[in-house]
């Protein structure tokens, strides 16, 4: 007799994944593109067939925003209870009036280099510079912010002075110039 606990020993796993997912209404095509997986790889996942790596979990966390004790639940899901990521990554929340001027903070950041699209955005302006926020539309009204960008007035000029000559470039030099053919000039003539 089978034991489904063997043949499918991530099976709560799977199928919280897989919930998620729902919620989140999207299809395992979209959810295995955005972590940049193979579907068929997401699908044994969510079949509770196979584990996801580290990597694949951490993907799959921030993919759908889940908070910190969801996180800590699928992690403890996978069988990754032996804490050393968590201890590895500082979870608790940081107050800038706490660090002490001694200590360095760091901040870990995913390198990705696909392009961000935004269909809106909103120039705010302080005393040392100006913060872009670019964000992105929604189903019923709502915003989603994509990128926050702050630079400092000089940085502002050139960007400025760039976007001007990559507009400049588009309505003018729409691409390299084409002699006319023989038979053109003529029929031209």
């Amino acid at each position: 007799m089978l034991n489904p606990k063997l043949d499918k020993p991530y099976q709560e796993l799977g199928n919280l994944l897989k919930d998620w997912r729902i919620k989140s209404k999207e299809t395992l095509l979209e959810v295995s593109n955005a972590v940049e997986i193979d579907a068929k790889v997401l699908e044994k996942i969510e079949l509770g067939l196979d584990r996801p790596t580290e990597d694949i979990l951490i993907l799959l966390i921030n993919h759908f925003r889940l908070k910190d004790n969801d996180a800590l639940i699928l992690w403890k899901m996978a069988q990754y209870d032996d804490n050393s990521f968590f201890e590895s990554h500082q979870f608790e929340p940081v107050s800038i009036n706490n660090i002490a001027s001694n200590t360095s903070l760091v901040m870990v950041m995913p390198i990705d280099i696909r392009p961000l699209y935004s269909d809106q955005f909103d120039i705010l302006v302080g005393t040392s510079g100006i913060v872009m926020n670019f964000n992105q539309s929604l189903v019923d009204n709502q915003i989603l912010p994509v990128a926050r960008i702050g630079v400092s007035f000089e940085q502002a000029s050139n960007i400025i002075k760039s976007l001007e000559m990559a507009l400049l470039k588009v309505k003018y030099n729409s691409g390299p110039k084409k002699l006319n053919s023989t038979n053109e000039s003529i029929d031209s003539k």
